[in-house]
């Protein structure tokens, strides 16, 4: 099992590369669908990580950058946020059957 710290990261970057991989696909709906499901099914099992870090009393965080000096640019998980992304997830994934 991946660290929660890095499955928030990939929570961040998966749907980024979905969407440019989607766009890629192009003209071709079969393979567009099976991108979009694939992304969606990912981005779940990532949720799902981050889900049994943070109900387990965990606070994963990612720093990605410092915009000035002593103001990073931060994301840590919560339960709430992180219940409202299981759902956000979710839906992607059943809306792609």
């Amino acid at each position: 099992m991946i660290p929660a710290e890095t499955a928030l990261a990939a929570a961040l970057v998966v749907p980024l590369a979905g969407a440019l991989l989607i766009l890629a696909c192009g003209s071709r709906p079969n393979l567009r669908e099976a991108v979009s499901f694939a992304t969606a099914a990912l981005l779940v099992s990532v949720v799902v990580v981050v889900a049994a870090d943070v109900l387990a009393g965990g606070r994963p965080a990612v720093v990605t950058v410092d915009m000035f000096p002593g103001l990073p640019l931060a994301f840590a998980a919560e339960p709430l946020g992180v219940s409202f992304a299981l759902v956000a997830s979710g839906l992607w994934l059943v809306t792609g059957v």
